[in-house]
Formats: C-alpha cells, structure tokens, sequence
C-alpha cells in the first residue's frame, strides 16, 4: 500500500491542528528571524531601541527601584520582563537578545490571530499580510540594525 503523502496528511488535520500549526510557524518565524539578526548583531543586542532605550533604563530601574517618576511615565510592560530576567542572568544584553525575538514571535502571533479572529480574512489575504509582515520584520531587524 501507498504511503499518503505529507501534505495530504497535514491537509486532513482538523481545523484547531492547522491553526496550532500556522501559529507555531509563525512564531517561529518572527522568532527565528529577529534572533538571526540578534546573532549577526554580536555582543550587543541589535536596534536602536535595545542599546539606548530598554537596557539603561533597565539597569536604572533596578538600581533606583521601581516606584519612581519615570517608570509610572514610561511602558513599564517591558521592564516587568526586562528586570526579573537581568536578575536572573546578571546580564543586561543578554536579557534584550532573549526577550527580542520572543516579543518579535509574540507580535507575529497577535497579528496573525486579529487578522483571522476579527477581520475574518480569507487565507490568501492572510497569507498575503503574513508576507509583508515578515518582510518588514526583516528589513526593520536587518537594515535598521546595521
């Protein structure tokens, strides 16, 4: 007897096994695409943002704590993760290289999930968006950084 080929067996999944799926490809795929840059950058985590912005502020926060002026004014969402993490690894450029493509996966599922759960898109369309999304995640993560 004929072995059935892969895709038709990932095409007889049931609707929820696809949709883990398209989720765990495209959480890897933000993931995988930010932590190649995150690995081209070297030492330092790569973009404006990580260098200047989250890993000082970071580093000030855990020193003055963090009932302060400035961290009720600034996105405390990110130095809640930021903090315990660079406590936990001593270092603060590590923290940004780890939490950089995990947040880059996280925003390429909450794309992916508004465009099917609220705009009900048909899948090329979807699909379509992916693309764009992925290539601006690359342009910004590749060009930017350098």
């Amino acid at each position: 007897m004929k072995k059935p080929s892969m895709l038709s067996r990932v095409s007889n999944l049931n609707s929820t096994k696809r949709s883990l799926i398209l989720y765990a490809i495209v959480f890897a795929t933000f993931a995988g695409i930010r932590a190649l840059a995150e690995f081209l950058a070297g030492e330092l985590p790569a973009g404006w943002d990580s260098t200047n912005y989250y890993s000082p502020w970071t580093v000030a926060y855990m020193a003055q704590g963090i009932m302060n002026h400035h961290f009720m004014a600034a996105p405390p969402l990110v130095f809640v993760m930021t903090i315990p993490l660079t406590i936990i690894t001593q270092n603060v450029w590590l923290t940004i290289k780890i939490l950089a493509p995990l947040l880059c996966g996280v925003l390429g599922l909450s794309v992916v999930y508004f465009v099917r759960s609220y705009l009900s898109w048909d899948a090329k369309k979807r699909n379509l968006l992916i693309a764009v999304d992925v290539a601006d995640c690359c342009l910004k993560d590749f060009v930017g950084s350098f």
